[in-house]
């Protein structure tokens, strides 16, 4: 079993206190000129080109083809079948990895759209434009009407139209249009576009969308077309003008299969904690082109793993102190798959969140925002070498100065964090002044003393889990283990101390603050404990409620956005009450109504995702 410290964790330079001081490089800057030299976005870019070649949906044997070539390019850098390979996990549509269920495997061959009246024309066709056809597609052979639904995703929208036996048209996610469409309302196939602000500056952009069909559905799943809002507009006008229009749909192929999740994997072994490792991680798959998204991390850390490793092999670095590994995964599932196989066990918060999750820290270098995420302009001349060259400067001199850490700097990394941890508990104190003092329009009360205390009080907890979180590196590289652990344990406990006494010092400036808001005084002392490990299923728990339980989830009494439901089921760690992790919540994000909390929670428990202790 492996322990994973962390996936990114950037980290440059720093002062030295938090007064002004001149900056000091924590790489050597001679390393970091090194790494710059060797490091190559052209190299990089050149894989993304590769890469956005394959068709490379989860599960599908496209995607295998990309993971070859990875692991084919590792192979020519020099890396061993011992330290490169493939790990494959079953994915048939049934199998689960914890609360996630794994795709179907998915091939294709061929496939075309076109209207057959009122005249003869193609429309769109497959492979020549992958994305046209919704991943996850059945083969089949539908000739029918077309109609028009508007977005397609509740029952209002079939409301008074006949769409048994025929092509439905729609702008909503192709996913959610099918699951009513054609298995609630007998549709034969369906055809969604693109109607969002960003097709009002690019008509001719076509949206990736896909089934990912639930397991009780796979055997009823047909198929589904994708066009642009230029193609869609024009069918939809044509229908509201009265015209009958009649499509012709095809995909030919094996369509809906059991397969495997690739992930590749390689190492660079440690010499002196080599199962304490730091992992670079990036998603291979997605549809052809997709270039941004995610062939630029692929590549990127394809280009570190070749720099690190002839820089080792040639002399002109040692190997690291712990471990390196690098991940090459199928999103979210396949992450899930490996890491709850290989990952210490839950015990307690893109796929940066399934280790953050296993209280890993991690962090993840995005390109955003992108007007072609997730659709056919994500193509290789949208990558910048520069841009993915910077990334790697970063990951690289990060992750190696981390994984060679000695004794003198772990004491500078333990002063850089407190720094941090105190700047952020100040900034608390002036949020809170802004949000519970302050603000006369507030619904929480002008002078809510209870909620800036909570704000203080959770900002303190946090700068102290930063402090601990350095304990980890105290070990690596020290002349005398335990005077030198002694020593910096010491040093962050004092750095407690200091914080705490800011704090004290918070509350005493505040004291003027006397009233108190009833929004804090209800409690619920029930202790949540997680019955599963890794985040949770997007879909839990509505998927597996009755139909009024689950509505209450697109309410507006449902106030927890996707950020807020991930960190919530974070700080069910088996030792916070629910009123705790309301507290939590309302610190982070805003303040948050505890019979919300309670709901969710209460969810989770009939779902079988959680206990209470």
């Amino acid at each position: 079993m492996k322990n994973f410290l962390t996936i990114l964790l950037i980290i440059f330079s720093i002062s030295d206190q938090a007064s002004a001081q001149p900056r000091r490089d924590l790489l050597d800057p001679k390393l970091r000129d090194l790494f710059h030299e060797a490091l190559s976005g052209e190299l990089a870019k050149e894989h993304v080109i590769a890469i956005t070649r394959h068709h490379r949906i989860q599960g599908s044997r496209g995607y295998r083809d990309a993971a070859h070539y990875v692991l084919g390019k590792l192979r020519e850098y020099g890396f061993s079948e011992k330290d490169a390979y493939i790990e494959s996990f079953k994915s048939d549509g049934k199998v689960q990895y914890q609360t996630w269920q794994s795709p179907s495997g998915w091939d294709i061959t061929s496939a075309e759209l076109r209207m057959a009246e009122p005249y003869d024309e193609r429309i769109v066709g497959y492979p020549e434009i992958a994305m046209s056809v919704m991943t996850y597609s059945n083969a089949g052979d539908v000739t029918a009407e077309l109609v028009w639904v508007g977005a397609g995703t509740s029952d209002d929208d079939y409301k008074g139209k006949d769409v048994k036996g025929k092509f439905v048209l729609a702008t909503g996610y192709g996913g959610e249009v099918h699951r009513l469409a054609v298995l609630k309302y007998g549709a034969k196939a369906i055809v969604c576009y693109l109607d969002d602000d960003r097709a009002k500056f690019y008509p001719d952009m076509l949206q990736y969308t896909g089934m990912w069909p639930r397991t009780e559905e796979l055997p009823k799943v047909t198929f589904g077309f994708n066009l642009t809002n230029r193609q869609g507009e024009k069918l939809k006008n044509m229908l509201l003008a009265g015209k009958n229009v009649v499509l012709h749909g095809w995909v030919k192929g094996i369509g809906l299969e059991p397969y495997f999740m690739d992930v590749v994997v390689a190492h660079i072994r440690g010499t002196e904690k080599p199962d304490e490792e730091l992992v670079f991680s990036a998603h291979l798959d997605h549809p052809k082109e997709s270039a941004n998204d995610n062939a630029s991390g692929s590549g990127a850390i394809l280009d570190i793993a070749r720099t690190l490793k002839e820089l080792i092999d040639n002399g002109h670095i040692p190997k690291p102190k712990r471990s390196l590994r690098f991940l090459w995964v199928p999103e979210w599932n396949g992450t899930t798959a490996y890491i709850d196989k290989h990952v210490t066990p839950y015990s307690g918060g893109s796929d940066h969140m399934m280790f953050i999750d296993r209280k890993i820290p991690g962090i993840m270098f995005s390109h955003d925002p992108d007007y072609t995420h997730h659709t056919s302009e994500d193509t290789p001349g949208k990558v910048d070498p520069v841009e993915l060259e910077r990334c790697e400067m970063i990951a690289t001199g990060t992750m190696w100065y981390l994984a060679n850490l000695d004794w003198f700097e772990v004491r500078r990394l333990a002063k850089l964090v407190y720094t941090n941890a105190s700047k952020a508990l100040s900034d608390a104190f002036f949020r809170g002044d802004q949000e519970y003092v302050r603000k006369a329009d507030s619904t929480w009360g002008m002078r809510d003393a209870p909620g800036f205390d909570n704000l203080l009080r959770q900002s303190l907890l946090f700068a102290r889990h930063r402090l601990r979180s350095i304990t980890p590196f105290i070990v690596v590289g020290m002349p005398d283990l335990e005077d030198a652990g002694r020593t910096i344990s010491n040093s962050i406990s004092e750095m407690e101390t200091w914080l705490e006494q800011q704090f004290a010092w918070y509350v005493k400036e505040d004291r003027l603050i006397a009233e108190s808001a009833d929004y804090w005084t209800e409690l619920d002392l029930r202790i949540p404990l997680r019955l599963t490990r890794g985040p949770l299923d997007f879909r839990l728990p509505e998927s597996k409620l009755d139909s009024v339980s689950a509505s209450w989830y697109h309410s507006k009494e449902f106030t927890l956005d996707g950020d807020m439901r991930f960190e919530l089921v974070n700080f069910i760690d088996g030792k916070q009450t629910v009123s705790e992790i309301r507290n939590a919540l309302s610190a982070e994000f805003h303040p948050v109504e505890l019979n919300v909390v309670k709901r969710y929670i209460d969810d989770l428990a009939k779902v079988g995702v959680i206990k209470f202790n």
